[in-house]
């Protein structure tokens, strides 16, 4: 069932902990970082090569998302804002504003995971992505020479199941392997360089890979704040003078 289970070594074991205890823990570092913000650098890896550029995060549970990219000079190439449903991309360079359904077809325009807007809030603010479950069970291992525990859920649909490695108690995550329906692994996630913000670990690395389309996405986060004071028009981008509007695309979850 799990993808990659010899990274727990030989064996597993049961641990003294109850899965639905364990994701109760979880949910609840989700309850309490309502807002993430933060700033770093960025690298994405496809077909195409390496490419890099520093953004600004901010994020707030359960939909709403700006991402702001800078050129080398540190000025504004491209921001996209999600509230709820709608996504808002505006080119700098090109003057042009974007505007359409936050599908994944569109957010892939920033972000090229081919995850949507609930999901890419939980990973970029350093967590995992939940959702409704069906079933949850945990085992502990070991790992490089470390006390580790996996927890392997499925969602109530069915469609993501997936695997968290985490160190005990279960208050730092280190990766996320979610799978399509019939079993292949993804997506996987790795998080690294945890620092205690205030009183909660925060991985300043988070590592995405799609490895359906062969991308890596890896942020580095040089600064984090969490729930922060977040204005509501921080997350709708309007259009300056002289920008031209036009429809992002209109419908579709796949890559763009």
């Amino acid at each position: 069932m799990l993808a990659g289970c010899g990274l727990l070594g030989t064996s597993t074991r049961p641990v003294d902990v109850l899965a639905d205890e364990l994701v109760a823990r979880l949910r609840q570092n989700e309850t309490v970082i309502q807002r993430f913000a933060g700033r770093g650098g960025v690298r994405i890896q496809d077909k195409s090569g390496p490419h890099y550029f520093d953004m600004m995060v901010a994020v707030a549970r359960p939909n709403k998302l700006r991402l702001v990219g800078y050129d080398p000079m540190g000025r504004p190439a491209l921001t996209m804002t999600v509230d709820g449903r709608e996504a808002r991309i505006l080119d700098h360079t090109q003057k042009s504003l974007r505007v359409g359904p936050a599908s994944a077809r569109n957010l892939d325009r920033f972000l090229p995971m081919g995850l949507g807007v609930s999901e890419l809030v939980s990973l970029l603010s350093g967590g995992p992505v939940l959702g409704q479950l069906r079933r949850a069970k945990v085992e502990g291992g070991t790992e490089l020479g470390r006390e580790i525990w996996r927890l392997d859920i499925s969602q109530a649909d069915g469609k993501l199941d997936q695997s968290i490695w985490m160190t005990p108690p279960g208050n730092r995550l280190h990766r996320v392997e979610a799978r399509v329906p019939g079993g292949a692994v993804s997506h996987r996630v790795e998080y690294r360089d945890h620092r205690d913000i205030e009183g909660r670990m925060i991985p300043f690395v988070v590592q995405m890979e799609d490895l359906t389309r062969g991308t890596t996405l890896t942020v580095t986060y040089k600064e984090v704040r969490i729930n922060p004071e977040l204005a509501p028009e921080l997350f709708f981008v309007p259009a300056p003078p002289g920008v031209i509007q036009a429809p992002l695309e209109p419908e579709g979850d796949g890559p763009a």
